[in-house]
């Protein structure tokens, strides 16, 4: 009789054991209850008292992603700030060593590397950086970053462009459609237009009018109506006589009020959080690999959308609605099409895995025929760790950012400066009240914007 090797049991659980660890969704339920009930100073100290728990280096970029957008929630935007440049250093330096980490990959699971972050994760650091900046009333950092956008998405561009490029099956290629964010390049052009910088405003409104085309067909995202006149009005304040005619024809309409008229009001920018982002869970399907007669069933990512019921936001001013807020971007959407896109991409390197798995087996259950006994005995010990060991690690990756809104929507209005208690009513897609919250005292001053952030989870 030959002894059970329990070395290398006790080698394949521990294995096992560090492939099972990540963020839980137990986790992140914790979390959401407490940001739901807006305790959101109890939900950054439960975080960061789970950071080696919970998250640990693997997971560090959705560590500094859930502390960033925890803070911004509750008002800190400044501590926001340092966690996004933390997060931003780390996802550039994971990507520049994704090569070599990928290679691992191979023979275990995605999920031993550390999370990068999904494409539009990565651009809404530098939105939120943004945002953050916009609040304390920074307009020139906020620019900064939403200018880094376009260096982020255009790198994103090339990267899919060279792996292209190294496709050997026109099958394999990667045509994504998340390379141009509309949302950011309209809030760049009220940041550029409340820092009086009409010329860059124009522009930016112009190219989100462009851009909400594609997203109208991409993610069902209509242009809002309120860019229209943004546009109208930049290009009449700049005497662009050729494309105010040529936008005037294509809207239908004319701007209710001028610049000049503008300039005697003041701006009131609303931008409303709304809904929880969707999650990751598996989605199985069958390949056929070289080495195998039979399909394989393997695990892919696939998002959860989740429901809520908020559709827009009406604001109310001394018992009269003043306006209403519009959808500016679907991160649902686009995160599920995005991933999707990418499904070339992640099955080749899935089928990839397989094969190496795969033939470490055969090598495995061909030792355990060997005529040598002992031989025999390790080698089938080891062809049944190896089994428990290939199923336990052919699982999709899924890691995400699932404390985003599903939506950000804006709403902008111009109203005489002054000092204004606000009501927001939050309604459904039927026009019923769903939620409804107070905000008191808020000045508005001449000629200058100013911006409010909200967030809904119904």
């Amino acid at each position: 009789m030959y002894q059970i090797n329990f070395r290398l049991i006790f080698f394949i659980l521990g294995i096992l054991l560090f492939i099972g660890c990540g963020v839980s969704g137990k986790h992140w339920q914790n979390v959401e209850k407490m940001m739901m009930r807006e305790q959101y100073s109890e939900a950054d100290k439960y975080v960061d008292a789970k950071k080696d728990k919970e998250y640990g280096k693997r997971n560090l970029v959705l560590y500094y992603l859930d502390r960033a957008l925890i803070l911004h929630h509750d008002g800190k935007y400044k501590e926001s700030n340092e966690f996004l440049e933390k997060c931003e250093r780390l996802m550039e330096d994971l990507y520049t060593k994704s090569v070599s980490t990928s290679a691992a990959s191979l023979t275990t699971s995605d999920n031993i590397i550390p999370y990068e972050g999904e494409d539009h994760e990565k651009v809404l650091v530098n939105m939120l950086w943004a945002l953050n900046y916009t609040l304390m009333g920074n307009f020139e950092e906020a620019l900064v970053e939403g200018r880094k956008v376009d260096n982020k998405l255009q790198m994103l561009r090339d990267r899919y462009a060279e792996e292209n490029k190294k496709a050997k099956n026109p099958k394999e290629k990667v045509d994504v459609a998340y390379t141009e964010d509309a949302f950011i390049r309209y809030f760049m052009g009220i940041l550029n237009e409340a820092n009086g910088e009409i010329n860059e405003a124009f522009i930016f409104y112009r190219e989100a009018y462009e851009t909400y085309h594609n997203y109208l067909n991409l993610y069902g995202t209509p242009v809002p109506p309120m860019l229209k006149e943004d546009i109208l009005r930049t290009a009449h304040a700049l005497d662009f006589k050729n494309e105010y005619d040529h936008y005037q024809k294509e809207f239908n309409t004319r701007e209710s009020l001028s610049k000049k008229e503008i300039s005697e009001k003041g701006t009131l920018v609303l931008i409303h959080y709304n809904g929880l982002g969707p999650y990751k869970e598996d989605f199985s399907i069958n390949v056929a690999i070289p080495s195998q007669v039979n399909l394989v069933r393997v695990a892919l990512p696939t998002y959860k959308e989740r429901s809520f019921r908020i559709d827009h936001a009406e604001i109310e001013i001394d018992s009269t609605i003043v306006g209403k807020t519009y959808i500016g971007e679907d991160i649902t959407k686009i995160a599920t099409r995005n991933l999707k896109d990418r499904y070339p991409r992640i099955l080749k390197k899935t089928i990839a895995r397989l094969v190496v798995k795969e033939a470490a087996k055969y090598g495995l259950r061909k030792a355990s025929d060997s005529d040598n006994q002992a031989v025999a005995v390790a080698g089938f010990i080891a062809y049944i760790g190896y089994m428990i060991f290939g199923a336990a690690t052919e699982q999709a990756d899924k890691r995400s950012f699932r404390l985003l809104p599903a939506e950000i929507h804006l709403g902008k209005m111009y109203l005489d400066p002054g000092t204004y208690d606000l009501t927001l009513h939050f309604k459904d897609k039927y026009g019923n009240d769903v939620e409804t919250k107070t905000y008191k005292s808020i000045t508005l001053e001449k000629g200058k914007a100013h911006f409010i952030a909200v967030r809904t989870y119904k």
